[in-house]
């Protein structure tokens, strides 16, 4: 069928993208390239195993991107750099070291998946690559975030690496002129009396920034105008390296009306010095500075630093982090850890965005959206467990190791899944692109008809609509597939498999229908000698 045939190729293209034959299941003994070097930091066995080989791609990417750069510079007459070239951009972010990705997922204890994901950089990390931490080393949040936390975020972050990156792309421009007048910049003097360049601010930004927050139901909110309420919530966030910062905001809040400075045995606290009326009592915002760790905090509330200072029990006495980390390094540059409680506050705010959403001219009605909301929480159900994510930067590459209720497959498979409804979409709904303002006269039209036939025979009348709706819009497909055509039958739309024939509602018959691609009106008898007429539009609207 010429449907299927147009379909099942896109079909199998898409299977053969996310599901590598060749990859699945159980790994091959050995393969050519980069494949063993990727393989030995995944796991076999499971329910998903991919590795992609993507050596050299970025260079014909990058190729593709010079010829354009090329046309582009001629367009714009000398406005460009002469010497920028995507080849050298590439390389100057790092993105010319990347040969290969790995994935693999197998079933762990307690109903989770061990998924491991590998960046594979054999000659190391370079470019954007370098912003996101050096080597590996013990992490440190499970032993600052207090248990019970329903999120905690750890993250080494090396933002001395901009001025390198910064430099190594103004080289790849050509452009002496612009490269002199950045380091120039790099060397005035930072306002704020920090008593430093430029260049020295950006290369004293390396840091390492810890997140722990706890939702707390009984201390619930309502956002204002929405009809929202939430939970309360308590949340820390430090900052390791940073206090040279401390003494140039001390010296602003000193001479600010709205805030108040607070100094004690080993910190120093900046806060509001007072509290709007609508104000939830637990959000009393601080920055605090702890001098002896010199760590800076930002805090929700005074209790939530002081719990996060305190420690009294870890993070990582707590059992549900414990089960999360089974089987997980205790080293590494990232960490992230969520538990349900943060999954469904986050489906919450979604469901509620839906339903508040208003409708959009020719887009589909609050209904519809919560339907499809409906259908993305059957494809990806909210984790019912506390998952744990981390990276380890490597000597060649990157390794994402988690714990999770998903696994790469069941992940995966929601694209294919919305690929499979994009097809769908394409081959019998295109017309919503094509003729929205049609669709809002063909309702108009049939509520006032429908209020004048009364309410006998309504529902079979809709459904006859129904059906003349669906040969307008298989026309639509078959203009814009043929567009020297001006005139379709409703056998000639059968023919091409764009429609399905119909099935008739109250004896009807749709034969002999003829449309025209500058649009008109369908009109059909019904046995009792009634009529049923149908707008339809232009396809060329």
């Amino acid at each position: 069928m010429k449907l299927l045939s147009r379909l099942l190729p896109g079909a199998v293209s898409l299977g053969c993208l996310l599901f590598p034959v060749s990859s699945m299941g159980q790994a091959p003994v050995s393969a050519p390239g980069h494949f063993d070097a990727v393989a030995k930091h995944l796991q076999t066995g499971g329910v998903f195993y991919t590795v992609v080989d993507i050596d050299g791609d970025v260079a014909k990417f990058a190729a593709i991107g010079d010829g354009l750069l090329d046309f582009a510079k001629k367009e714009a007459g000398g406005a460009l750099p002469p010497g920028l070239s995507a080849t050298a951009l590439m390389k100057s972010l790092g993105f010319d070291r990347l040969k290969a990705i790995g994935m693999s997922s197998k079933p762990a204890a307690g109903n989770l998946f061990h998924n491991r994901a590998l960046i594979y950089l054999p000659e190391g990390r370079s470019g954007l690559f370098k912003l996101i931490g050096g080597a590996v080393g013990p992490l440190q949040s499970p032993a600052m975030a207090p248990a019970g936390s329903d999120i905690v975020m750890e993250s080494e972050v090396t933002l001395s690496a901009l001025l390198e990156i910064a430099e190594s792309v103004l080289r790849s421009a050509g452009d002496e002129a612009m490269l002199q007048q950045y380091r120039g910049l790099l060397g005035l003097p930072m306002p704020g009396g920090l008593n430093m360049t430029a260049g020295d601010f950006i290369a004293k930004l390396d840091t390492r920034i810890i997140i722990a927050g706890r939702l707390e139901k009984d201390k619930s909110f309502s956002i204002p105008g929405s009809g929202i309420t939430l939970p309360g919530f308590r949340l820390v966030v430090s900052f390791d390296n940073l206090d040279f910062l401390t003494e140039p905001l001390l010296t602003y809040a000193k001479h600010s009306a709205d805030v108040t400075v607070e100094t004690g045995g080993g910190y120093q606290i900046i806060k509001p010095k007072t509290v709007a009326e609508d104000q939830p009592p637990f959000l009393r915002p601080l920055f605090y500075h702890d001098i002896k760790s010199k760590r800076l905090l930002l805090g929700t509330h005074p209790d939530a630093v002081t719990e996060f200072l305190a420690n009294k029990t870890p993070l990582s006495a707590d059992p549900a982090f414990v089960q999360a980390m089974a089987g997980l390094p205790t080293e590494a540059n990232e960490l992230s850890y969520l538990t349900p409680a943060v999954y469904q506050l986050l489906g919450q705010l979604f469901e509620e965005a839906v339903k508040a959403a208003p409708a959009t001219s020719g887009g589909p009605d609050n209904a519809a959206l919560q339907q499809i909301f409906g259908y993305f929480q059957k494809l990806s159900p909210l984790p019912t467990l506390p998952a744990v994510t981390l990276r380890a930067n490597l000597p060649e590459g990157m390794l994402f190791l988690s714990n999770s209720t998903s696994s790469f497959k069941s992940i995966l498979t929601i694209p294919a899944a919305l690929a499979t409804g994009l097809v769908g979409a394409l081959g019998f709904g295109a017309y919503e692109g094509l003729m929205p303002s049609l669709k809002a006269k063909n309702e108009a039209r049939n509520s006032e008809e429908t209020a004048a036939e009364g309410s006998d025979g309504a529902d079979d009348d809709k459904g006859v609509r129904h059906n003349l709706q669906q040969i307008a819009f298989a026309a639509q497909s078959f203009f814009v597939d043929k567009p020297g055509s001006t005139e379709v039958t409703y056998e000639q739309l059968i023919d091409a498999e764009l429609l399905f024939k119909l099935d008739p509602v109250r004896g009807e018959s749709y034969k002999g229908l003829k449309l025209k691609k500058a649009g008109g009106v369908l009109s059909l008898k019904l046995p009792g000698g009634s009529t049923i007429t149908q707008m339809y539009g232009s396809a060329v609207e």
